[in-house]
């Protein structure tokens, strides 16, 4: 991730004011400022509202979606974040997909996942137009890792 981006302190977006047939490449743009990429679901219409904080110590990210895809591919592995993705739907009654180490979890309200920025994973919607909202807490793996025993 470009430095100078991951250091802002505080970002939102939105898809409101943009026609419908820019949305999908705005989305794509922003996926510079994230550790994921952020796309849009092909032949549907898109939205998104996003806003993202940094913290001393973590990132808060919040929003709204329909028809978004969240994916780390090996590629975005090269920028060396590790850091842990603690996120939780909190609407969209029928779920969200989250795959990684070859497993595939549905999600719904309420339900968390924890992710590594170590390793891809992908996320999208089981039904492209169902507007959800989530958040998410990005949690610097340094910082967590001393408070962490190895019980084997």
């Amino acid at each position: 991730m470009d430095t100078a981006v991951a250091d802002v302190a505080h970002w939102r977006f939105s898809t409101d004011g943009l026609p419908e047939r820019e949305r999908g490449a705005a989305l794509h743009a922003l996926s510079g400022r994230t550790v994921v990429a952020i796309e849009a679901l092909p032949d549907v219409p898109v939205y998104a509202d996003l806003t993202q904080r940094r913290l001393t110590g973590l990132v808060l990210q919040m929003g709204t979606v329909e028809a978004v895809r969240f994916e780390r591919t090996r590629r975005h592995l090269a920028d060396g974040v590790a850091d842990l993705i603690l996120s939780v739907p909190l609407s969209g009654d029928r779920g969200t997909v989250w795959s990684g180490r070859g497993q595939e979890v549905t999600r719904r309200p309420g339900d968390t996942v924890l992710r590594s920025c170590a390793e891809p994973h992908a996320g999208q919607p089981m039904y492209a137009r169902e507007r959800s909202r989530f958040c998410a807490l990005f949690l610097p793996r340094a910082a967590l890792s001393p408070l962490v025993t190895n019980n084997r």
